[in-house]
């Protein structure tokens, strides 16, 4: 310290982080260090709107916080990643966080929230379900990349109506076409197709005006 004069008193204000596993008692005042509060989830919720579901969530305190990833399922089972939001690292103070998914418009719509810390250690939310007043379908491809064929998830809204899957190359060539018959809710239909080689394909899902494509790989 400097500027002092004698003979005066003083006050010493100070301020620090003493880290988890300090203990120390060699001087007085002694400090004990506190453990902080993990990420704590005040709520995870869901919507619908035109133009998306609207996903939000709050965390009243945050360490070491890297990010949250989205997933979303049409089956409540099988989940993809949809998108992420960076976390606030560490703080003591409420976060609200917001995501929309512009994608999906099947009927009903589950999704989960995974945080993610700086050491990659990850925590997984519970599932919530968002109802939409659409009427189109939704259709998931899992595993891809795949082996020789993925299986296709398609969630219908409507009775009587019939889907064509077809799988082109990326030239726009047909290589595998079929015709199923959808029931109302989550349909798994059964591919007769002889199992694809190795590479990037296009996989085709169409029924009524709908028109479903999505890039497939399939792996050695």
């Amino acid at each position: 310290f400097t500027g002092l004069s004698p003979n005066r008193q003083y006050t010493f204000c100070y301020s620090f982080t003493v880290p988890s596993n300090c203990y120390h008692t060699a001087y007085w005042p002694y400090f004990v260090g506190v453990q902080p509060l993990p990420v704590k989830l005040i709520n995870f919720e869901g919507k619908f709107e035109h133009d998306g579901n609207k996903l939000s969530w709050t965390t009243a305190t945050e360490l070491n916080n890297e990010k949250f990833i989205l997933e979303r399922s049409i089956d409540g089972l099988e989940f993809i990643r949809v998108g992420e939001v960076m976390g606030k690292g560490t703080t003591s103070e409420q976060q609200e966080y917001h995501f929309t998914d512009l994608i999906s418009f099947s009927p009903l719509t589950y999704y989960r929230l995974i945080q993610v810390d700086f050491d990659g250690a990850a925590d997984t939310s519970e599932v919530i379900a968002v109802q939409s007043s659409k009427r189109n379908l939704s259709v998931m491809i899992t595993p891809n990349p795949c082996h020789g064929l993925p299986q296709i998830k398609i969630q219908n809204p409507l009775a009587g109506r019939e889907a064509v899957i077809s799988i082109t190359d990326l030239t726009g060539n047909e290589i595998r076409k079929t015709v199923v018959q959808m029931n109302p809710g989550l349909n798994i239909p059964e591919l007769s197709f002889s199992p694809l080689a190795v590479g990037s394909y296009l996989l085709h899902v169409t029924s009524d005006q709908e028109i479903f494509v999505q890039r497939l790989m399939v792996l050695n």
